[in-house]
């Protein structure tokens, strides 16, 4: 049942990604969210390499658009060292 939810959780998040990318410029902190939140739920699904793709691409954007001491950057890269450690 979990899986289940995740995996909507997914097309949600992907579908609400889509309209962003065509609303939005390339490095909009939104983008950088929706990343994330995809990540974090193939997190839950323990399909890390996906995960680690999602929060690279987050950590990207939040580098671009960010100051370089802004803790959303610091989060995105506790996460992809710990999907690291799981790969």
């Amino acid at each position: 049942m979990i899986q289940v939810i995740n995996e909507k959780a997914i097309e949600y998040y992907e579908k609400v990604l889509e309209i962003f990318e065509k609303m939005l410029p390339p490095n909009h902190p939104l983008l950088a969210t929706s990343y994330n939140n995809i990540g974090v739920v193939y997190y839950s699904l323990r399909e890390y390499s996906k995960e680690l793709a999602y929060f690279e691409r987050a950590l990207g954007i939040r580098q671009h658009s960010l100051p370089p001491n802004h803790s959303d950057i610091q989060n995105v890269r506790l996460g992809i060292e710990i999907v690291k450690k799981k790969l």
